[in-house]
């Protein structure tokens, strides 16, 4: 939550986890660099390493996993379990 300025609720647990948090709201990411890009996203739930580290303003996204969801950059609505899952290459 280094950059956080006005989001709230949140919860970021792990080394650089929420790093650019500015304005989300009501986030749980556990896991080194987990939701690393979130800036405005809101209502998402990242647990593991990476997981939806480039997520910017998607909101109520599930990511559990290491590097899951890790391409997701605005989508909403999104549920991955696994290792990688919702990865592009």
């Amino acid at each position: 939550g280094y950059s956080n300025a006005s989001g709230y609720n949140n919860l970021f647990a792990g080394y650089r986890s929420g790093y650019f948090n500015q304005s989300g709201f009501n986030n749980v990411f556990i896991g080194s660099g987990s939701g690393y890009t979130n800036q405005t996203g809101s209502d998402n739930t990242f647990v593991g390493s990476d997981a939806g580290a480039t997520n910017q303003n998607g909101s109520s996204n599930v990511f559990i996993g290491s590097l899951s969801g890790a391409a997701n950059q605005f989508g909403q609505l999104n549920v991955f379990v696994g290792s990688r899952a919702g990865q592009t290459s």
